[in-house]
């Protein structure tokens, strides 16, 4: 049985690059932009834990400190994309599980792969 929590949804449509948005696809696409070009990805690294840590919550105040990273990659999300869905899947870990503990969940996991 899934659970489905409707307090808080991000809703991530398919053209977006992330399938529905889950976990598992967002790892999935961050895989795929690491092969491709490794360097720039630690840099996107960079800019999720800006946003995990919440030292800025702006994705594209983030960006200007990576003017390179929206053109480094060709496969899956496009970088804001996928920080703006982080950001807000980081807010909704943090009304799920309100000891921070989802938040830290999810960015362990998706710093790991």
């Amino acid at each position: 049985m899934q659970k489905w929590n409707f307090d808080f949804k991000v809703n991530v449509t398919p053209e977006l690059g992330l399938g529905k948005g889950t976990h598992d696809a967002i790892a999935s696409d961050l895989r795929n932009k690491k092969q491709e070009n490794s360097q720039e990805f630690e840099k996107l690294i960079e800019a999720m834990k800006e946003i995990y840590s919440g030292s800025e919550n702006d994705v594209d105040q983030v960006l200007t400190e990576y003017p390179d990273l929206p053109a480094a990659f060709q496969s899956g999300a496009q970088v804001e994309i996928l920080l703006k869905v982080l950001k807000w899947m980081f807010i909704m870990e943090d009304i799920v599980y309100w000891n921070y503990d989802g938040r830290a969940k999810l960015y362990n996991f998706l710093k790991e792969v």
